[in-house]
């Protein structure tokens, strides 16, 4: 029966990704993202996986999974049409008042550079190079308990300057007329592009911290596709892309078993070895099947947290140096508690927990468990309303700060405590950096007689 299941949760995600792929030519449409991470998330291990945290799977409960995952489509599109077809409108627009053609390069390095500075402090305070190499496992777990979370934020300033930098190359094509100059300014600038991908990458993967290696990968083909041209459906079939998703793939794979390795160096064989018997268990990595069943399972009238992880939202920008007992960030943490048969209150704090890492919410699993299906349908109806605003956005703009704004939305965010939290901060690191740099002001207009009436400024100027 549950290959059946999984079979009708996949059929409607990928009829609703070709509709919307078909409706707006863009991979990156909200409906195109929305259903090719359900499907990740979920049909896979609804079809074949036995156990996911230490919760068994059966056809009962994931039969549950599979209601709850139709209500939570259901109710993401229904708010997705509901926002395009209310609000929406042709004559209603968003746009840009720039007061400078391009950013300079000497501020997009400067930009970059202290992001830069923010991972070379985080590795001095984890023990330096030599040492994380060879304490993989218990540096990267420290990282949780570090109390450098401020810190290790403004390391999205790497990636602000990275988009910056697109946005030259972009710039310099369609105002730079002299050939040979534009070449050589082109070749310099992508070089540079290269050396700050890779510095970013090699500084997180010191880590084995794969997620903002694939988040980094994420956001600039999200500019690349808004910035330059759309990618097309037909280029996975490509070698070079289909050698770049594989290498990704093999990514998401390699991390945790160097990490779980503890601190012993595996040998070339072993790695091997392992990774031949992890591949086919790559979809544990995007999974929620077992986390969100054991919610459903769980939760009831009888124990719903009535929004009380959301008050921790208060007492979290407290740096844990300071209150090394405020209740933990990511409602995650409680989740891994109770996966482990320990009953706890979602207020407790961090050193009274046993485990003090995480097992992440989804959106639907953290609403359930606060307000049962009600708060799993207008959750689903308010996240579709935000996607389709936020598409109309940076479609209308397509600038460095929307195109961050849109990849924040539509990938990271859910509603659990520790993804608010993880949005808002690069949000306002995003909005302080650019506004300041470019000058650029985002404005919404009304056409009246061929003529724009401005009408209200967006976050900026609002």
């Amino acid at each position: 029966m549950r290959i059946f299941y999984g079979l009708i949760l996949g059929s409607i995600l990928v009829t609703i990704f070709l509709i919307s792929y078909k409706r707006n030519k863009d991979l990156f449409s909200p409906l195109c993202i929305y259903s090719l991470f359900q499907f990740l998330r979920y049909v896979p291990n609804i079809i074949w996986a036995d156990e996911e945290h230490w919760f068994f799977l059966d056809d009962y409960n994931t039969l549950k999974l599979l209601c709850m995952e139709l209500v939570v489509i259901f109710s993401v599109v229904v708010g997705y049409l509901f926002y395009n077809g209310r609000f929406s409108s042709t004559e209603k627009q968003f746009g840009v008042i720039k007061t400078k053609k391009s950013i300079s390069l000497t501020i997009i390095m400067v930009i970059f550079l202290i992001g830069l500075s923010s991972r070379f402090y985080v590795i001095y305070q984890s023990g330096g190079i030599l040492y994380i190499l060879n304490n993989i496992g218990t540096a990267y777990l420290g990282l949780s308990s570090s109390g450098l979370g401020y810190v290790i934020a403004l390391s999205s300033l790497m990636i602000i300057s990275m988009l910056m930098l697109l946005d030259k190359i972009k710039t310099e094509k369609q105002y730079n007329n002299d050939r040979k100059k534009l070449a050589y300014n082109l070749i310099f600038y992508k070089i540079i592009l290269l050396i700050m991908i890779t510095s970013y990458a090699l500084s997180y993967l010191l880590f084995s911290s794969r997620s903002p290696v694939m988040e980094m990968v994420m956001i600039l083909a999200f500019g690349f596709n808004y910035l330059y041209k759309k990618f097309k459906l037909r280029y996975l079939l490509k070698p070079r892309y289909f050698g770049f998703v594989i290498l990704i793939f093999g990514i998401i794979v390699l991390m945790p078993i160097i990490r779980n390795s503890g601190d012993n160096k595996l040998s070339s064989e072993a790695l091997v070895e392992m990774l031949g018997d992890n591949f086919t268990e790559i979809f544990d990595e995007f999974s929620n099947v077992g986390r969100d069943a054991y919610v459903y399972d769980h939760f009831n009238l009888n124990n719903f947290w009535f929004g009380k992880t959301y008050l921790n939202l208060v007492k979290a920008p407290i740096p844990s140096s300071l209150y090394p007992n405020k209740p933990p960030m990511d409602d995650g943490i409680y989740l891994n508690q109770l996966l482990h048969g320990y009953d706890v209150s979602p207020n407790q704090g961090r050193t009274e927990l046993l485990f003090n890492y995480s097992i992440p919410f989804s959106t639907q699993g953290a609403m359930y468990a606060n307000f049962g299906i009600l708060g799993v349908i207008i959750s689903g109806l308010f996240m579709g309303m935000l996607y389709a605003r936020f598409y109309k956005i940076v479609k209308d703009t397509k600038i460095v700060f929307t195109i961050i704004i849109y990849q924040l939305i539509i990938y990271q965010l859910e509603l659990t405590t520790l993804s608010i939290m993880q949005t808002i901060i690069p949000l306002i690191i995003v909005l302080v950096v650019y506004r300041t740099v470019s000058g650029v002001r985002i404005i919404r207009y009304k056409k009246m007689d061929g003529r724009k009436k401005d009408i209200g400024r967006l976050g900026i100027n609002e």
